[in-house]
């Protein structure tokens, strides 16, 4: 490498530094951190608003589904457990093999409770519930922080997963909610997996760790991560399979759309997920998800549906986990 290269190469490190530097202390001032927070919600429901409002023609042929399907809502609140267990599971198996509880039940109870505090504004009380409650069995904090950084990764790198094994289905063009070509999905599912293998994941985790000052990770071995993805996996398609129950109270889908549905639940939790990080994410998923969806229904009624699924979540992560969490109360 030349001295031109290496003068090149020092001013990118530099300027790297200096908007490392920046964007750390922006994350740290509290005050603007909230306001930036409330201007991407409210720019977020702003946008869906003027997509309802732009293309209410279009959603008028459907009005009348909003009256005749309101059971297939309740169907939709009825399976949301369908996607919290998988959850439940995934934190479960995290917490045994970082030397959390063993205990089931009790790492249950602790992932329902702290889903209570979960839509307040900041995004981290459900992190700072569980530290409480974690404490309280005799964990310590620098357990319940891991395994929250280790869960936060793995729903991300497993939703894009699953965004991009929908985009390989067989499916018509009006079937196909990824918005991918098959061949792209493909080339993008390639290095997914290369990063998905031990060795590059335990590195770059231990990475991303250092940079946000967590706990070392302990190295995942091939069985923990198939484990972990797997029940991840399956919690995004349940999550999925209640999107596509709820879209059919306001647009009849053929049931060729279900892996597309799922796709875009995928890809969209996914980048709210990484959003979270900064922003609190929620009404960013909101937006990708409704324009994932306009590729199977219009624009408008993919942005009502994507409220409604809001709306759900929201009512779901209150009422499902306390129910459980009481039932596991009573099972002791």
């Amino acid at each position: 490498m030349g001295p031109r290269a290496e003068a090149v190469k020092a001013r990118l490190n530099s300027a790297w530094a200096w908007v490392w530097a920046k964007v750390k202390a922006a994350s740290q001032n509290r005050w603007l951190k909230r306001l930036i927070v409330i201007a991407v919600l409210v720019l977020s429901f702003s946008f869906m608003g003027y997509l309802v409002y732009r293309n209410w023609q279009q959603l008028e042929a459907y009005r009348q589904h909003w009256r005749m399907h309101y059971p297939m809502i309740l169907l939709a609140f009825a399976l949301y457990p369908t996607g919290l267990v998988p959850n439940v599971v995934g934190w479960h198996v995290l917490m045994k093999r970082l030397g959390g509880l063993s205990s089931f039940r009790a790492n249950a109870q602790i992932y329902c409770y702290s889903c209570l505090p979960k839509q307040l504004p900041g995004g981290v009380w459900h992190i700072a519930g569980r530290t409480y409650l974690n404490q309280e069995q005799g964990i310590h904090t620098r357990v319940t922080l891991l395994g929250s950084s280790v869960e936060w990764v793995l729903l991300i790198a497993s939703g894009l997963l699953v965004y991009l094994l929908a985009g390989l289905m067989p499916s018509s063009g009006t079937d196909r909610a990824s918005g991918l070509n098959p061949g792209v999905a493909l080339a993008l599912l390639a290095p997914l997996l290369i990063v998905l293998c031990p060795p590059v994941f335990n590195r770059l985790v231990s990475w991303l760790l250092a940079r946000l000052h967590r706990p070392k990770l302990p190295p995942l071995g091939l069985r923990d991560l198939l484990v972990l993805l797997g029940v991840y996996v399956i919690a995004w398609i349940m999550g999925g399979v209640v999107l596509y129950v709820l879209s059919q109270a306001i647009v009849p889908l053929s049931p060729a759309a279900l892996p597309a549905v799922i796709g875009a639940w995928g890809g969209a939790g996914a980048i709210g997920f990484v959003a979270a990080y900064f922003l609190q994410g929620l009404g960013i998923r909101d937006v990708t998800l409704a324009l994932l969806l306009s590729n199977l229904m219009p624009l408008s009624a993919a942005a009502v549906v994507s409220i409604l699924f809001r709306l759900l979540i929201t009512v779901g992560e209150i009422v499902w986990p306390l129910l459980w969490a009481r039932l596991l109360g009573r099972m002791e």
